[in-house]
């Protein structure tokens, strides 16, 4: 029954003529980067933009849809029930010192093949993260006058998380804090960053493999 649930779940959210799918699903996530984009929804491919929205929703349809929320709740948990921080944190987000102007790198948070944030360091120290929400916040006209320093969400309104934590109380803490992504540190280090794409794209992976034949 689960992996039956699982298909027609997955087929709902991949046919965007569905009875209302995808405006349901952005609706009710609580994201505001990602509900930018649900004028421009299209079927999920493998890769760019749009892969990152279809993972983006995959999660907020498990987490946050009202209509058979407590079965969803219980198949994302069974998905992620063995899963840590590690299995889900991105390892390879851009970097940007804080004093450089958001001109000079949104385009890798809203172009074709955009990343979920970027990291601001200085002297190898996380500062903060820029996401859609904080371009969109600053405004594009002001993008060549504003500086990440000023416009990124500060490290210390990020909660870490280590990369052993269970995925799923991590994932709590994502959705309690409201931010774009949380730091993921391993022995004091910073070693990625934990952000609903890499949680979604997790959920979609393990998904596909259990309707997978045997």
């Amino acid at each position: 029954m689960a992996l039956a649930f699982i298909g027609v779940l997955l087929a709902t959210l991949a046919n965007p003529r569905g009875p209302g799918a995808w405006i349901y699903v952005f609706n009710s996530l609580t994201v505001q980067s990602s509900q930018q984009f649900s004028a421009e929804w299209l079927p999920p491919v493998n890769t760019g933009w749009q892969m990152n929205i279809f993972f983006l929703g995959l999660l907020g349809w498990f987490v946050r849809s009202s209509s058979g929320a407590q079965a969803r709740q219980e198949v994302l948990e069974g998905l992620i029930a063995d899963a840590t921080v590690g299995d889900a944190m991105e390892r390879d987000l851009p970097v940007v010192p804080p004093q450089v102007t958001l001109d000079t790198f949104a385009s890798v948070l809203s172009g074709r093949d955009p990343v979920s944030v970027v990291r601001v360091m200085a002297g190898g120290r996380l500062v903060g993260l820029v996401g859609r929400r904080e371009l969109r916040r600053a405004g594009r006209s002001a993008w060549p006058r504003t500086q990440a320093a000023l416009a990124m969400t500060p490290a210390d309104l990020l909660p870490p998380v280590a990369l052993g934590d269970t995925l799923g109380a991590a994932l709590a803490r994502l959705q309690a804090s409201n931010v774009e992504g949380l730091p993921v540190v391993d022995g004091g280090e910073l070693v990625g960053i934990l952000t609903r794409y890499g949680i979604g794209r997790l959920v979609h992976e393990r998904s596909q493999q259990a309707r997978a034949p045997r």
